[in-house]
């Protein structure tokens, strides 16, 4: 490049536009193959100009083409497109095969990239007949590369997996080792969305090995990206967070913060999901700080989000608190959907509740409950019309919180939701017996009892029992309740409740006590 620049400067000061032209392309050009896009930018447009003025159509058409190929490393699939189509209109002009074939490949892989299948296809089908036309092997494999990816737009992975593989065997016969690491890895996502993971995985690590060998280290981060999902997938989450740490490593080694920020973010939900909270803060909050650098708006809501769980998971409800309602801040500025503005408020909610703060809960859960209407999501409306309850309960509102409770119930047995349903029945036993209505208390948590030994979930059957042994014990039924309360002991012994036993054993020595003095 050192010798083509001095030749730009002296064809510049002899005044020769030919020379000029044919120098300033070859820039572009070399610029565009050390993956200097921006460069190569610059360089072509003059190039394009240049041609434009002394009426070079040809050359003009396939300058303009390479300014296609341009934007697209630089991910601006737009005005690729706009360059790919006005080359491929000078190629008709001109009858230049050679462009229409570069021109037709690249608008196919640019509107595959961009999403749009059928002109993917259209593109992808023209130059993959030109390509056999004039026997051009490489050309043939990438247009079989865009229409797999196209297929996937439309919802064919079989087509997709097809067209990859003969692409696949075009390319080891040609020998461009990048271009097959490329195509495994376009297999390999077809083969994901199939759900046949094992085959997924296999060309995944195959592309891996091929980056590594030709030492394409975006190809590495891109196949690692692509091996997390894999392995995510099969649930196999340390092995997912190996492979994360060496992308983090490669993303920190080639300044790449985007990619940095995203891996950290990832390793965050990775580290939670397997209940190391300290880590998973630790990547978070790594995360959020870059994302806030390179205003990566989703990636801090995310992180937001996921450090307010971690928080929240080891007790630090202030803290969890303030990261939940930044959350709610950014996802405004987003326009997330309302089912996830309705999820945190809720988790907002009960962070309320358990700091102490019941006055606060019910303002976050009635907006969750009015989002969750919004939205039309009957389960999660049930959960938060029972977390309502509680809260009310606990603030000193005993009638609103029996009416959260029992449009809680409806709505529980109409989606047959048993765990909603015992909340919402739990919530009325221990409301009603607040407010002295024993009788209609017991029946309530009867009802808990009964679901509680069904699905033999021993502690929901301790609470019940001891909860009925109050209750029978107001109701002057001491009989009753001392069973209650024996079952109770017998439930938390076998379940290594202490505290349930403990006040079991309280609650029969107060109620022997008493039998044994009016005996007396």
């Amino acid at each position: 490049m050192g010798y083509r620049k001095q030749a730009l400067a002296v064809v510049r000061e002899a005044g020769d536009r030919h020379g000029e032209l044919s120098v300033t392309l070859d820039l572009g050009l070399d610029c565009l193959r050390l993956e200097q896009p921006k460069k190569a930018l610059g360089l072509l447009e003059d190039a394009c100009a240049i041609a434009r003025e002394i009426g070079k159509r040809t050359i003009e058409g396939h300058a303009v083409a390479h300014l296609g190929l341009a934007h697209v490393q630089v991910g601006q699939l737009d005005n690729a497109i706009e360059c790919l189509e006005g080359a491929l209109a000078i190629a008709h002009e001109t009858s230049d095969r050679d462009l229409e074939l570069l021109a037709a490949g690249n608008l196919g892989s640019s509107f595959a990239d961009q999403g749009n299948g059928e002109r993917a296809i259209e593109h992808a089908e023209r130059a993959l007949a030109l390509a056999r036309e004039v026997g051009n092997r490489s050309a043939e494999s990438h247009a079989l590369q865009s229409m797999g990816l196209a297929s996937v737009d439309l919802g064919q992975p079989e087509r997709a997996v097809a067209f990859n593989e003969k692409a696949l065997a075009i390319i080891r016969e040609v020998g461009d080792r990048r271009a097959e690491a490329i195509t495994l890895g376009n297999l390999g996502k077809s083969y994901a969305i199939l759900g046949r993971l094992e085959k997924a995985r296999g060309c995944f690590e195959q592309a891996l090995v091929i980056f590594r060998e030709v030492e394409d280290r975006i190809g590495q981060l891109s196949t690692l990206a692509n091996l997390c999902t894999a392995y995510e997938q099969m649930g196999q989450t340390r092995t997912t967070i190996g492979f994360r740490e060496q992308a983090l490593v490669i993303s920190r080694e080639t300044d790449n913060l985007q990619e940095e920020c995203v891996t950290l973010s990832h390793l965050g939900f990775d580290w939670a999901r397997l209940g190391d909270l300290d880590k998973a803060i630790t990547y978070s909050e790594q995360a959020l700080a870059i994302s806030r650098d390179i205003e990566d708006c989703d990636v801090e809501a995310k992180a937001l989000y996921d450090l307010g769980v971690a928080h929240s998971g080891l007790g630090h409800f202030k803290e969890a608190i303030a990261y939940f309602e930044d959350y709610l801040k950014s996802i405004g500025e987003l326009g997330a959907s309302t089912r996830e503005r309705a999820a945190v408020l809720g988790l907002l909610g009960t962070c309320y509740i358990v700091s102490g703060q019941p006055a606060m809960a019910i303002g976050s859960l009635e907006r969750a409950l009015a989002a969750n209407r919004e939205a039309g999501d009957r389960q999660a409306e049930g959960d938060v019309l029972a977390v309502l309850g509680h809260a009310c309960g606990i603030s000193g509102e005993p009638m609103a919180a029996a009416d959260y409770f029992e449009q809680a119930l409806v709505i529980s047995r109409e989606e047959g939701n048993r765990k909603i349903e015992c909340d919402a029945l739990m919530g009325l036993g221990i409301t009603h017996s607040g407010i002295g209505e024993f009788e209609l208390a017991s029946g309530y948590l009867e009802q808990v009892l009964m679901i509680a030994r069904e699905s033999d979930n021993g502690r929901l059957e301790g609470a019940a029992l001891l909860s009925l042994g109050h209750a029978y014990t107001e109701l002057g039924r001491e009989g009753k309740a001392i069973s209650y309360y024996e079952s109770a002991a017998e439930v938390g012994r076998e379940m290594e409740e202490m505290e349930v036993v403990d006040r079991a054993m309280n609650a029969l020595g107060s109620l022997r006590s008493a039998t044994d003095g009016s005996s007396e």
